[in-house]
């Protein structure tokens, strides 16, 4: 099952794509658990590894509580490694909940159906993680950590605390 307070979600993303500041942006305006990014590809040769790495390494940690493995919308081919059977396995298998938010709302990958929860997006995803504000008394800042490629452990370098956007 989900947590409803996770206090540390994992997210295997794009660290540059809109999906990642999605997640921030949603996460930070629900509940601001802290959030351990992934970098990974999402779409190419080299995505599927990335993202199995991803899960595998963030499964591993014993603070992180649920997973987000997600990505904006596509076509079919930008999408496919989401149904590689690599990326399938390692969400089945993992025992670190995972919410699977690839795509948009007409979008189904393997791996949604392999997920713990599907959401139809990487927003829905951090939304379906996190409970509202107004439930817990919460501080207005996300703290995000960052891991480098190839780490098993988040870089203390690369932390950043992200406030909310500026209207």
């Amino acid at each position: 099952p989900i947590p409803f307070l996770p206090r540390v979600v994992g997210v295997v993303t794009s660290p540059t794509g809109a999906a990642v500041r999605d997640i921030i942006r949603t996460a930070h305006g629900r509940y601001p658990a802290r959030l351990l990014l992934f970098p990974a590809r999402g779409q190419g040769v080299e995505a599927p590894e990335e993202i199995v790495r991803g899960i595998q390494v963030l499964d591993r940690l014993e603070e992180v509580e649920t997973i987000i493995v997600g990505r904006g919308g596509g076509s079919l081919e930008d999408l496919l490694c989401f149904s590689d059977e690599r990326v399938v396995r390692a969400v089945a298998e993992a025992s670190t909940p995972i919410i699977s938010g690839v795509g948009h709302e007409t979008d189904t990958a393997i791996c949604d159906l392999a997920a713990d929860w599907r959401a139809a997006t990487p927003t829905a995803a951090a939304s379906s993680d996190a409970p509202g504000r107004a439930h817990a008394g919460c501080p207005s800042s996300v703290p995000l950590r960052v891991m480098a490629r190839g780490s098993s452990r988040p870089s203390t370098s690369m932390t950043k605390m992200f406030a909310p956007p500026s209207l």
